[in-house]
């Protein structure tokens, strides 16, 4: 299928970013799989065991429920208004409409596994996909629908997937759905994305789709008065990339191209804020079972609508990120394995590097940090005249790297870097500048 590009592909290599996310404490080592939140103070979290968590201060206290029956591993959540949550898992979903006192329950079919939720003008919304009788071959992506907070459910469509065979059966196989108003909705599945303008009684094929054997996630971000549609996936092997169309799925953008060279990370999260042009993409390794030592606890942030991408870190390791939701435009929270639950209130921090200027120096240069003597906080200022691979680097007195601000290809053009020294000692610290054979260093003051 011939894919419209319309513009050239940009590969994001990680700039470094001293983030804010704060830990929370849910009393638990289970696996949390899925976060939502209706406002900043009151939301939902759903983990292993039938465990389902609550919270209405912002994640200062947690309650906690265990739902009635066999225990299951819970891997998705909607919450509607106060009070009122759903999750789910494989052909499974369950509700609440007083704040987890009493539970009911909704069987989906038999080979059927449930990929994605999401709510829209009074509708609650669970997309799976159905397998055949030996569950490796995908016959058909459906959709339910709930009109009543999820009592009940009833199936608004089914899109043919045409036998469609996964090597895999079905572990890294996602189904990413997301709408944007009351009739208007997205899935994004193994065959390309379909679109529906009748409240997900049928779907239509975007022809223009990206294809997306391994698509993960989907979500939307209201950036023109038709919307932006955005997708990530894992299409072709080897790199994971995210798609955006901002005219109704008629063309799309292919906005970065990740390297994934193990082939064994994917987009497990979306969440775009609306109205702000902020993206946040989270990351895990698709491998069951695979060593959560080795697992890249990071965020993929953009802050105007995929142009430039940053690479947050995270204050946890040994950690596999499965969530991210955000309540409004700064206040965001992040789920993950061993009982990760971490919150921010400022967008991640994202303070790392950012162009400041497209004006072609005539030289490399880097500036004296400011300020200097500086604590915890000093930004540091360079020049590219070239297109070259730039790295940015701390080292204290002894010669050893404190810290990654910078590495990575840059354009010409006035960049910007910020170095938080919040959990280094007083003392002095050396700015390393390389670009190509260039190479410069500044003397920095640290004095807390």
């Amino acid at each position: 299928m011939k894919k419209i590009i319309l513009s050239l592909i940009l590969i994001l290599n990680c700039s470094f970013i001293n983030t804010q996310w704060v830990t929370q404490n849910l009393g638990t080592n289970l696996n949390i799989n899925a976060v939502d939140f209706i406002n900043t103070n009151t939301g939902w979290a759903v983990g292993d065991n039938s465990k389902v968590y609550r919270t209405t201060n912002g994640g200062n206290n947690w309650t906690v429920f265990t739902i009635p029956g066999n225990p299951v591993n819970l891997t998705h959540s909607v919450s509607k208004e106060l009070d009122k949550m759903c999750p789910g898992s494989k052909n499974l979903l369950l509700g609440t409409t007083n704040g987890g006192t009493t539970w009911f329950q909704t069987f989906l079919g038999t080979h059927v596994s449930l990929g994605s939720m999401d709510e829209q003008g009074g509708n609650l919304y669970a997309a799976a996909y159905q397998f055949n009788n030996a569950e490796d071959t995908i016959l058909s992506a459906m959709v339910f629908r709930s009109t009543n907070n999820g009592v009940n459910w009833i199936q608004a469509t089914s899109i043919p997937m045409n036998a469609h065979g996964d090597p895999i059966h079905g572990v890294d196989v996602k189904l990413g759905m997301k709408f944007i108003s009351n009739d208007t909705g997205y899935i994004a599945t193994v065959r390309g994305i379909y679109k529906t303008v009748n409240a997900g009684l049928n779907f239509v094929f975007l022809p223009n789709s990206p294809p997306s054997p391994k698509t993960v996630v989907a979500g939307s971000n209201n950036l023109s008065s038709t919307g932006s549609f955005m997708v990530a996936g894992s299409e072709p092997p080897g790199k994971l990339e995210v798609y955006k169309s901002s005219n109704g799925g008629s063309n799309w953008i292919l906005l970065s191209s990740i390297p994934n060279p193990t082939d064994i990370k994917q987009f497990t999260s979306i969440s775009c804020p609306d109205n702000t042009g902020k993206i946040y993409l989270t990351i895990s390794n698709s491998s069951p079972g695979f060593d959560f030592s080795q697992q890249d606890s990071s965020v993929y942030y953009s802050s105007n609508g995929g142009a430039n991408w940053y690479y947050q870190t995270l204050p946890v390791s040994n950690t596999n990120i499965f969530s991210i939701d955000f309540a409004d435009s700064t206040t965001g929270y992040i789920a993950g394995s061993n009982g990760t639950i971490l919150k921010t209130t400022n967008g991640g921090n994202p303070i790392g590097i950012h162009q400041i200027s497209t004006e072609i120096p005539k030289q490399f240069a880097l500036y004296q940090n400011y300020p200097n003597p500086f604590n915890p906080t000093t930004h540091l200022k360079f020049e590219i005249s070239e297109l070259r691979f730039v790295n940015l680097k701390i080292y204290n007195m002894l010669g050893k790297q404190a810290a990654v601000l910078v590495n990575e290809q840059l354009k010409p053009g006035i960049y910007e870097a910020a170095w938080d020294a919040s959990n280094f000692p007083s003392g002095v610290y050396f700015c390393s500048f390389t670009a190509g054979d260039f190479t410069e260093t500044k003397k920095m003051l640290l004095i807390k």
